[in-house]
């Protein structure tokens, strides 16, 4: 049975419907509770980071997470849209429009949080535009659409979006994260892949015992990526510039000052 998250668009469910029919589908919440500051309950009114919870871990102690129940630092945490009855497989699914709009910040984020909670088989899913409703004249008027539609998905973004580096780059961030990148012609075809992936996969869990943590990145950088065509790795080269981290690290502190601006809970 295929699981699909509770935010998915209604025409997606729609489409699994007609496909799969109502038993063949289940509709969820798909993600997990987490601790804003990445601890760990073992016990009353004591928490401990990953790494001290994996030594608990060899020595036989669990994590309690009955204690983290209304706990202000508590979270409920969406990592993905589709997957399976026994979470084997988990992907993220991006239309051609979504993944040129979420690709400042978002999908950045959206990837960490796959590679955080899931282990073994995940990935992006980047659905083509094989046929289109022109709801902006304004728009679409100047877009050779015969032509487009004869494109891959992976060329439809970097037709519409520009900046074919910049689209690539999530390609080798994909893979530097042991995660798939697959391309599908139109929604039919995307789950048409989803129903085989719940026919071919094995049934074995895939969720992470202990959350994979990443650094948060600094409000500077996190600025940075505001910019057109700046993404991760650019910005991290960026912010080597002395000058630029000056005039970065005034405005942020001018911003504090005037409005009691706290970079880490605006970025979560």
């Amino acid at each position: 049975m295929i699981l699909v998250d509770v935010n998915e668009d209604k025409d997606v469910i729609k489409k699994l419907e007609e496909r799969v029919g109502k038993d063949g589908y289940k509709i969820v919440q798909l993600g997990s509770f987490d601790c804003k500051e990445g601890a760990f309950p073992i016990r009353e009114g004591l928490c401990v980071s990953g790494d001290e919870m994996e030594i608990f871990l060899g020595a036989g102690i669990h994590i309690n997470k009955r204690l983290c129940e209304g706990c202000p630092r508590r979270e409920y945490i969406r990592f993905a849209d589709f997957t399976n009855e026994t979470r084997s497989w988990h992907y993220e699914r991006k239309t051609v429009l979504d993944f040129i709009a979420s690709r400042k910040t978002r999908l950045y984020h959206q990837l960490t949080k796959m590679d955080t909670f899931i282990e073994g088989r995940k990935g992006l899913i980047l659905e083509g535009m094989s046929e289109y409703v022109p709801i902006y004249d304004a728009y679409w008027k100047n877009i050779n659409k015969k032509r487009l539609k004869g494109m891959s998905p992976l060329r439809q973004v970097i037709e519409l979006g520009g900046k074919p580096e910049w689209t690539y780059s999530f390609i080798r961030e994909l893979k530097m994260r042991d995660m798939e990148f697959v391309q599908t012609w139109n929604l039919q075809e995307t789950i048409e892949f989803l129903v085989q992936c719940d026919e071919g996969y094995d049934k074995t869990p895939k969720l992470r015992v202990l959350p994979k943590r990443y650094p948060d990145i600094p409000l500077e950088q996190n600025i940075l990526t505001l910019f057109d065509g700046i993404g991760k790795v650019r910005s991290e080269k960026i912010m080597k510039d002395k000058e630029v981290m000056i005039m970065l690290n005034k405005f942020t502190k001018k911003m504090k000052e005037k409005y009691g601006y706290y970079g880490k809970k605006t970025r979560e």
